[in-house]
């Protein structure tokens, strides 16, 4: 009888259910005219959602909606009345989650004027909705609100008025808005990355890491250990280390070839340039020697040439990416050059000097230096901006004992913008948004932070994110979607995601 008991035991456990539920979605209300918009972030495991709405409190009601997306508008609303929502999430193998009780909304008419509905620009969400009342032909002083206070008070000045933004999380905090709008419209704000974790690997130890890079398809994830003669590569969709790759002394920079599976790099003591195939992500011949300490490298958009800064020999190495690559030519740029970016049509790179406080704009087709932009104290770090619907493209530079980024156009005679970001300001890195803007996200070593420069509003955004320690390097990924932050003394790096 107990075998019996036992048996049946076994049966029944191995017949128990091994499907999983997914996430149970939170709905966001706004209100717009004649509607109630639901939104809610995506969870997981869920294939599909159901939005039912009841008139009675505590009820299910019946379904009104479903379907893969995560937004609903709810139109068959009137006046004051008081609706309850419940949104479920439905899995591969059929099963359902939602929160209990319904969340509930109350329709109340717009008041006369513009009524705006404010939604995360990446995810779509609404973050919140406001409305604005018209007197005459212009905008009143009062800027009708929801609970959150995203907005206050609005400028009035030539037909455009200023919302000021007081939402965490989100960017920019001021925009402007034409006043000669006569319908309700949505505004989108840009949200502020958050830290999703932390790779360590005690088995592959970072030691002193200086920078990282993406693989051309946003897969792997390289960081140059300098005080390990390696390189780390990571599996970015795990955010793991899975090899390190044994390269030359001191190795600190990287760069990636965008038409070949090619990685570069710049071993500080050697005064050579190691190269790994990222396929294989085993290292290729033997290293290019090129100038005394070099520190930074870039490739020409066409994959043809990489440049080397050589700051013991204050040049540019021109590397030739033949079949077997070799150091072609040499120009002299400032003091001590550090950083380095190359423009969109490879016809000139702008060289960082750190003992100079300037930047060299080099000619590729003179193979000289064209002119020097005066920056801040000790400039490290450098990034080239390309705009392609202005036509205006920038750079920009982070003033390591400056305490500040410097923002100029491209050009010789440009006048730089000095911005204060905080203290020993290093790596940058151009986050392109959705809506065709751009976002820098600057490195602050001795502060353990990551400041944040909006180019639309041409602010530092008055929101910092915590990071590890002695952060001094910061990459995102081609897609957009993850940022690396390289913590140096810590030996780890944060990674940041929406």
């Amino acid at each position: 009888m107990r075998k019996f008991l036992l048996i049946l035991l076994i049966l029944l456990i191995g017949c128990g259910d091994d499907s999983s539920y997914p996430g149970a979605p939170k709905p966001t209300f706004g209100l717009a005219e004649g509607k109630i918009i639901l939104t809610w972030d995506s969870v997981d495991d869920a294939e599909s959602y159901e939005v039912y709405r009841a008139e009675e409190e505590n009820g299910m009601g019946v379904r009104i909606w479903s379907g893969e997306e995560t937004r609903f508008e709810d139109t068959d609303v009137a006046e004051n009345e008081t609706y309850y929502y419940t949104v479920k999430s439905i899995g591969a193998d059929g099963n359902v989650n939602y929160w209990i009780p319904p969340y509930d909304k109350t329709y109340v008419p717009t008041p006369p004027g513009i009524y705006i509905t404010i939604s995360d620009l990446r995810s779509g969400n609404v973050i919140a909705d406001a409305s604005v009342e018209i007197e005459g032909e212009g905008i009143s002083d009062a800027l009708v609100t929801d609970s959150s206070g995203i907005c206050s008070r609005e400028l009035e000045r030539d037909g455009i008025y200023t919302l000021s933004i007081s939402r965490i999380g989100y960017m920019p905090k001021t925009c402007q808005v034409d006043t000669a709008h006569e319908d309700d419209f949505e505004l989108f704000l840009k949200p502020i990355p958050k830290v999703m974790g932390e790779i360590t690997d005690n088995a592959r130890p970072f030691r002193t890491p200086m920078y990282v890079v993406f693989s051309t398809d946003g897969n792997r994830a390289y960081v140059s250990n300098r005080y390990g003669d390696n390189v780390s590569v990571i599996d970015v969709t795990s955010d793991r280390v899975w090899k390190q790759i044994d390269v030359g002394k001191e190795p600190l920079a990287l760069a990636i070839n965008p038409k070949e599976p090619l990685l570069y790099v710049v071993n500080h003591q050697d005064g050579t340039v190691s190269v790994i195939n990222t396929d294989d992500n085993e290292v290729v011949g033997t290293p290019v020697q090129v100038g005394r300490l070099p520190t930074h490298a870039v490739v020409s958009r066409d994959g043809m040439n990489l440049y080397v800064v050589n700051s013991g020999d204050n040049t540019v190495s021109d590397v030739e990416l033949s079949t077997i690559p070799r150091e072609s030519r040499v120009v002299g740029v400032g003091q001590t050059p550090y950083g380095i970016a190359i423009s969109h049509d490879d016809r000139y790179l702008f060289v960082t000097n750190e003992f100079d406080d300037t930047v060299s704009v080099v000619s590729l087709l003179m193979n000289r230096v064209e002119c020097v932009v005066p920056v801040g104290r000790n400039p490290k770090n450098i990034a080239y901006i390309h705009t392609d619907d202005s036509g205006d493209d920038y750079v920009i530079v982070s003033n390591y004992l400056g305490a500040s980024i410097a923002v100029f156009e491209a050009r010789c005679g440009a006048s730089p913008e000095m911005h204060e970001v905080g203290l020993l300001p290093a790596g940058i890195a151009i986050v392109p948004e959705p809506d065709g803007s751009y976002t820098a996200y600057t490195a602050l070593k001795a502060e353990a932070f990551v400041s944040i420069f909006d180019f639309t509003t041409a602010q530092i955004i008055d929101e910092t994110i915590s990071v590890g320690l002695s952060p001094i390097a910061i990459a995102v990924t081609p897609r957009g979607d993850k940022i690396y932050v390289v913590n140096s003394d810590e030996n780890s790096v944060t990674v940041l995601g929406y």
